[in-house]
């Protein structure tokens, strides 16, 4: 991509357009936008100075800024076809796509690539994108040659890459836009019901962006009913024995952290240890081993990657204790993330978990809240919280209550539907106070702030004002 003088962005409060723009100043640009270095929007921001206009799916057709840039002509992009553009300016480029653990694999992929400086770009706020206690820099140079894995070729070039990493994310299928050299499919669940019709359209869009790797697609054991026509090659990552690069012989520790064979080809090639609680966390480290050695790190490097990871904010994330009670918070807010989260505290030998939900639109609750009620039945308690309606407006008939429903009916007394923050909040408190009464009987408690809106930032208010 070219220089170009004079950028502006519309929407740019989103993490992933700040991110771009400061990319595109990192590259020269003089940088506008909305929301953030001007208050709101406003067909007065938009001027025949600008090169290039750049707009976010979240941005509507009757947004004012984007009708003044037509009406100028001025160049327009679309956030994926800008970030496919930045793509192009590196030897090697890895997406990672999926409708659970994007941020976490693209964080651990960071980790264990470190050697090689890579650009990291990525779909969540600085809180959650932190690495934990992350140790210092790596020095040394890289080793060229991947014995680990000698029936693929490395796409290395004879000097280190440069090496961009991207979450890819599928709301309205923008990571198509995307021009990347690594296709990574965690998995093809149905998430955004306000832009796929049934799951069968959301798998199709995972398999086009997939077939649009114009090397690899590293894909799980959920492709086994696809054939791609243009990905160069396929590689499958999982846990079943048909799999490329799979896991065996699971175990964890006291901690929750798994450690398992690693098969590559079906021979075994000794244990890897991880640092991170869940055993969908072994199916994330795998897509990431699959990559490295394709750039070729050794296994070591890997193995030693991995073992650095130490998890990122707003995953399973600990915020602190309070009588006794371990509280933490999580990014979930669709159902398969919520059971992973309560299996993982389970794991993790907890024998009464406190759930505070904070549902995550309007369209995903009105698709999902039957699915929502079986999941947060596997905790002991549930306070829920208003729906967060992000981008979407309030709809009527839709709200935490038809979640709560489905409890009652499926006989789970112990939830509350909370009128606000506040309220919630006062039900954490009087539970705290019960648990941390002499005789109680509840013994290894935690209590998780669940959800991808603002409840996070209540909790750690929340844990803060508590041990004050």
């Amino acid at each position: 991509m070219k220089k170009i003088k004079h950028i502006h962005f519309i929407g740019s409060k989103g993490v992933s357009m700040a991110a771009l723009m400061d990319i595109a100043k990192g590259q020269g640009s003089v940088v506008s936008g909305s929301d953030i270095l001007h208050f709101g929007h406003s067909a007065d921001n938009i001027h025949k100075h600008l090169d290039l206009v750049v707009y976010s799916a979240a941005v509507g057709e009757g947004n004012v800024e984007l009708i003044r840039a037509r009406e100028l002509g001025i160049k327009l992009m679309t956030r994926g076809q800008f970030l496919g553009e930045v793509m192009e300016n590196f030897d090697i480029s890895i997406a990672i796509g999926g409708a659970h653990g994007k941020t976490t694999t693209t964080a651990m992929m960071n980790e264990v690539l470190r050697e090689l400086e890579p650009k990291v770009h990525i779909g969540a706020g600085e809180s959650q994108f932190r690495i934990i206690n992350s140790e210092s820099g790596i020095k040394g140079g890289l080793n060229k040659k991947n014995t680990d894995c000698k029936n693929h070729s490395p796409i290395t070039k004879i000097q280190a890459p440069t090496i961009f990493i991207t979450e890819a994310c599928e709301y309205k299928k923008s990571f198509l836009e995307l021009k990347h050299d690594i296709a990574i499919v965690l998995n093809t669940d149905l998430d955004h019901t306000d832009c796929y019709q049934n799951l069968d359209e959301a798998k199709q869009a995972f398999y086009e962006f997939a077939d649009n790797a114009k090397k690899i697609a590293i894909v799980g054991d959920d492709f086994n009913d696809c054939k791609l026509l243009n990905a160069k090659r396929i590689i499958k990552a999982g846990l079943k024995i048909d799999c490329d690069i799979r896991a065996g012989v699971l175990r964890r520790d006291k901690n929750g952290h798994y450690n398992y064979c690693l098969f590559i080809k079906n021979k075994l090639k000794g244990r890897i240890y991880l640092k991170v609680a869940g055993r969908h966390n072994v199916v994330n480290s795998l897509f990431v081993i699959a990559a490295a050695l394709e750039l070729g790190l050794s296994l070591e490097q890997v193995r030693k990657g991995l073992g650095r990871f130490n998890g990122i904010g707003r995953r399973f994330e600990r915020l602190g204790e309070a009588d006794g009670n371990v509280i933490y918070s999580d990014y979930a807010h669709h159902p398969k993330e919520i059971d992973c989260t309560i299996a993982s505290m389970r794991e993790c030998g907890y024998e009464h978990i406190f759930i505070c939900f904070e549902p995550h639109t309007y369209t995903r609750t009105a698709s999902f809240y039957k699915e929502f009620a079986l999941s947060l039945s596997k905790a002991d308690e549930v306070v829920l919280l208003p729906i967060f309606a992000a981008r979407e407006q309030k709809t009527d008939g839709i709200s935490s209550k038809s979640i709560e429903s489905e409890l009652k009916k499926a006989g789970f007394a112990a939830v509350i539907c909370a009128d606000d923050y506040m309220n919630a909040c006062e039900y954490v408190r009087k539970y705290i106070f019960r648990t941390g009464q002499k005789n109680a009987n509840i013994n290894n408690s935690a209590i998780v702030f669940i959800g991808a809106g603002t409840i996070d930032g209540i909790a750690r208010e929340f844990v803060d004002n508590f041990s004050n």
